[in-house]
C-alpha cells in the first residue's frame, strides 16, 4: 500500500487525479460525442438550391428515432447573404439532417451553415453562383420587330454595369458585336406592366432584365444576343458566370402588300366571277385595310369605287387583307388605292407604296358561265 503511495507521490499525480482520468478513458474521448459531418448537399457553387443536406458520421444525442420529429434540435442554421431564408428543419433519422427550402434560392447567394452547440465549431459554406438566363420574350426562333426589345427572365439579380459589359449582340452579315442597352426607370416599369409581368418573380426583385440592341436591324436577317461570361451577381461581384448563352431569333419581313386573283392563264385579266385580294404580310388597323377602294377607271375619272367586302362576324381590330367581293364587272380596269397614311399595325410604312395605285382588269366571262345565265 505504501509503496503504491509513494509510487503516485512520486510522479506527482493525487488520488483523485487518477480516478478522474479512469473515468475519462471509461467513457470515451471527447470528441466521440459531437458527431462529424461526412456529406454536404450542395456544396461548392449550384445553380438551383431547394433542399439542404448533411450527413454525419455518429448518431446525434437528443435526436428522436422517429423521423421528421420537430422537437430535435437543429445542428445548423443556414445563412444566405447574412439572412435566414425561410425553410423547415427535420432529422431524417439520426445520423441524416435536411432544411427543406420554401422557395428555391436565387442566382447571388453565397450562404453558410453556422454550427449550433454540441456540433462542432465548423462552418460549412455553398453559393447559387451568378445569375444566368432562364427563358426570353419573345420566345427564341420567333420573328422580331426592326427595334425589338428583350426580356430576359434570370434565376437571379445580376450587376447591371458586368451586364452592359459581357452581354452583346450579333447579327447575320456583320463581323462585330453590337453593344446592348438597358431600358430601365419608368420606361421599363410601363413594358413589364404592358408584359403583365411582375418584377418581384422567382427570381427576386431585379431578376428580369430588359434591354434593346444599340443598331436597328435589317429586315429578314438573323439577330442573337448574346449572355457572355462575366456577368456577375449584384452585391456579390465575386460571383461571375462562366457560361455563355446565346438565343436567335429572325428579323419580320418588309411590310408589303400583294395582290391576287384568279385567272384562266397567267396573263390573263382576273375573273370576274372570282374576288380580288389586296393581301398584307403584317395585320394593318381594320379601319386602314377598309379604307382601301377597288375604283373603276372611266375617262372622266370619276369611276365608280367598291369597297372591301367587310364580314360582320369578324370584329378583329387588324386584317390580314381587303377583300372585293365577286362577280365584278367584266372587261373592266381597275386602279386600287391605298388611303392616306397606311401602316402596318405597328406603324411602318408599307415598303412597296410606289406600286400603288395599282392597275387590274376583269375579262369577259368564261363560256361556261355565259351559257348558264342564259335564257332557254
Amino acid at each position: 500500500m505504501r509503496a503504491g503511495v509513494r509510487w503516485g507521490v512520486g510522479l506527482g499525480v493525487t488520488l483523485p487525479a487518477v480516478l478522474a482520468l479512469l473515468t475519462g478513458l471509461a467513457s470515451g474521448p471527447a470528441w466521440a460525442a459531437t458527431p462529424r459531418v461526412v456529406a454536404q448537399s450542395p456544396q461548392g457553387e449550384v445553380g438551383e438550391v431547394r433542399q439542404v443536406l448533411l450527413r454525419f458520421d455518429s448518431d446525434a444525442a437528443g435526436v428522436p428515432i422517429s423521423a421528421g420529429d420537430p422537437r430535435a434540435p437543429s445542428p445548423f442554421t443556414l445563412q444566405c447573404n447574412g439572412s435566414t431564408p425561410r425553410g423547415d428543419a427535420s432529422w431524417l433519422d439520426a445520423r441524416r439532417w435536411t432544411y427543406d427550402l420554401r422557395e428555391a434560392l436565387p442566382a447571388g447567394q453565397q450562404c453558410v451553415l453556422k454550427p449550433n452547440t454540441g456540433f462542432g465549431s465548423e462552418e460549412l459554406r455553398f453559393s447559387t453562383g451568378a445569375p444566368v438566363v432562364i427563358s426570353t420574350m419573345p420566345y427564341g426562333g420567333q420573328r422580331i420587330e426592326e427595334d425589338q426589345t428583350f426580356l430576359l427572365r434570370l434565376n437571379g439579380a445580376p450587376d447591371l454595369d458586368s451586364v452592359r459589359r459581357n452581354v452583346w449582340c450579333e447579327v447575320e452579315g456583320l463581323g462585330e458585336r453590337i453593344p446592348v442597352r438597358l431600358v430601365e426607370g419608368a420606361t421599363r416599369d410601363e413594358l413589364l406592366k404592358q408584359l403583365k409581368r411582375d418584377v418581384t418573380n422567382v427570381g427576386g426583385p431585379g431578376s428580369l432584365v430588359l434591354l434593346a440592341c444599340r443598331r436597328n436591324f435589317a429586315p429578314d436577317t438573323s439577330v442573337r444576343v448574346v449572355w457572355g461570361a462575366g456577368v456577375a451577381a449584384a452585391g456579390n461581384p465575386q460571383l461571375v458566370s462562366r457560361r455563355v448563352q446565346r438565343y436567335q431569333w429572325k428579323v419580320r419581313q418588309r411590310f408589303l402588300a400583294e395582290f391576287s386573283c384568279e385567272r384562266e392563264q397567267a396573263r390573263a385579266p382576273c375573273l370576274p366571277l372570282r374576288p380580288m385580294t389586296l393581301r398584307f404580310n403584317t395585320n394593318v388597323p381594320r379601319a386602314l385595310a377598309l379604307a382601301v377602294r377597288l375604283q373603276v377607271v372611266s375617262p372622266d375619272g370619276k369611276g365608280e369605287a367598291l369597297k372591301p367586302r367587310e364580314d360582320p362576324e369578324e370584329r378583329s381590330a387588324t386584317l390580314a387583307d381587303a377583300r372585293f367581293a365577286a362577280p365584278l364587272p367584266e372587261n373592266t380596269r381597275f386602279r386600287i388605292v391605298l388611303p392616306a397614311g397606311f401602316k402596318d399595325e405597328t406603324g411602318r410604312a408599307l415598303a412597296n407604296a410606289a406600286t400603288f395605285p395599282l392597275e387590274v382588269a376583269t375579262g369577259g366571262m368564261p363560256p361556261l358561265a355565259k351559257f348558264a345565265g342564259a335564257p332557254f
